[in-house]
């Protein structure tokens, strides 16, 4: 896992050495919503937002 700033961490996923997979989690800077994102080594990618409830 690597912070990249306050706000993004990123996560790389490995099988035998190789990436397989890179995750980033992102929180908008009113801390409102939450991205996350994935992408898979043959070019699949997948997104979820999730914004918080009151």
């Amino acid at each position: 896992m690597t912070r990249r700033n306050e706000w993004i961490d990123e996560i790389v996923y490995k099988k035998a050495g190789v990436a397989t997979a890179i995750g980033t989690s992102e929180i908008s800077v009113d801390g409102q919503t939450m991205t996350l994102t994935l992408k898979n080594a043959s070019g699949g990618v997948a997104v979820g937002v999730y914004k918080k409830s009151q």
